[in-house]
């Protein structure tokens, strides 16, 4: 039984996987050839993908005929002051918190939060630890939040306070979704345009806690999480969003009340 319904478990000489159906061959063969799919995906890598946690990886889809969409290659590491001891490996009990990823992307997704698909998920064991690594469709056209700030990137367009509003609009649908993002920040965020909507993806499930439905739930701990991380970016930027932006902000905070 997979850990994780919907998808197929593959072993490899290095680790073990689990994938979507359409993806369990190609990821297989890419056991069989790598240590970890990270190389594969470093070495033949459109860009790399900054991030608060080391670089992830864009790759051009590799089933034939590569016209899908691209996967990101994500190294799973750890965050705070464990990772100076543990740096990216995870002790080995329970289920691999890769596989648990790809459990709540999915239930995410079926509670209507959009967040890209995980693709694959792939763990390499080492004595009494392992490292990880995790695979999810590319967002095409998405935005860093982050870049909203002046100076911080391309924000395409989009202004302070409709990003702000549309950020806050996600927090509310997660935290009526029962979905409680470990560590929700601007730069696991995305923001896609969709017509005249703009749209709030949000990635990196790891850790998440997912409890029943409740339109009763505010999110006000992912909330204050959020602003923690758009104040610390004002801070290291010496830049800051415009009152409009806040303003929007609080708004949507007091209606989700």
């Amino acid at each position: 039984m997979s850990p994780a319904p919907g998808y197929e478990t593959l072993r490899g000489p290095y680790g073990s996987a689990i994938a979507l159906p359409e993806a369990a061959g190609r990821v297989h063969e890419l056991l069989e050839a790598h240590p970890m799919l990270r190389d594969w995906a470093r070495a033949g890598a459109r860009r790399a993908l900054p991030s608060g946690r080391g670089d992830s990886y864009l790759v051009s889809n590799p089933i034939p005929p590569g016209d899908g969409p691209a996967w990101v290659v994500r190294p799973m590491r750890r965050g705070g002051a464990v990772a100076h001891v543990l740096g990216d490996r995870y002790a080995r009990r329970g289920v691999p918190r890769p596989f648990l990823e790809a459990r709540a992307s999915a239930e995410a997704r079926r509670r209507g939060i959009a967040t890209p698909r995980v693709v694959a998920a792939a763990v390499y064991p080492s004595l009494l630890f392992y490292r990880c690594d995790v695979v999810t469709e590319f967002v095409e056209g998405g935005i860093e939040l982050a870049a909203i700030l002046p100076g911080s990137g391309d924000a395409r367009g989009v202004s302070a306070p409709d990003a702000l509003r549309a950020a806050g609009r996600l927090v509310t649908r997660l935290a009526e979704a029962g979905i409680e993002h470990a560590d929700l920040n601007a730069r696991n965020l995305l923001l896609v345009r969709d017509g005249d909507d703009l749209e709030t993806v949000v990635l990196d499930l790891d850790g998440c806690r997912i409890a029943p439905p409740s339109s009763a739930r505010s999110g006000s701990a992912m909330r204050r999480r959020l602003e923690r991380s758009l104040r610390k970016l004002e801070a290291r930027s010496g830049t800051r969003l415009p009152p409009s932006a806040w303003k929007a902000w609080e708004a949507e905070g007091s209606a989700s009340s």
